[in-house]
């Protein structure tokens, strides 16, 4: 059976620390700069939960404005049914992507802002 993916999903798949050396060889696309936030998906898609907490938290760190960045975090926090903290980084998250007005992305995380309120109580 064949998986279709991203060539950078393949390649984390392989190692997640061939993340760095493929983004400056520019191997990576420019929607995916943030290779940090990159490794994080793979790993919350692999089901690593605290491993894809502290990616995220790397790439906030890497790019505090990444909204990205939060919006995976909360969807970690979530699945570590940890729904207090999901709520403040789906917040902070929904308030960056609505700076450019991405108001998908914005009703996206309202949405599972909402859920996590509703899950925290």
């Amino acid at each position: 059976m064949i998986i279709k993916c991203s060539y950078s999903t393949r390649i984390f798949h392989f190692s997640p620390y061939l993340g760095f050396a493929h983004y400056n060889m520019g191997l990576i696309t420019k929607d995916e700069k943030n290779w940090q936030s990159a490794i994080a998906s793979f790993l919350f898609n692999q089901g690593k939960l605290n491993e894809a907490l502290a990616a995220f938290r790397k790439s906030a760190a890497v790019s505090p404005n990444y909204a990205n960045a939060y919006y995976g975090a909360g969807l970690v926090f979530m699945g570590l049914k940890q729904h207090k903290e999901a709520v403040q980084v789906l917040q902070y998250a929904r308030d960056l992507y609505n700076i450019p007005g991405n108001l998908q992305w914005v009703k996206n995380s309202q949405e599972l802002l909402q859920k996590s309120q509703n899950l925290s109580r």
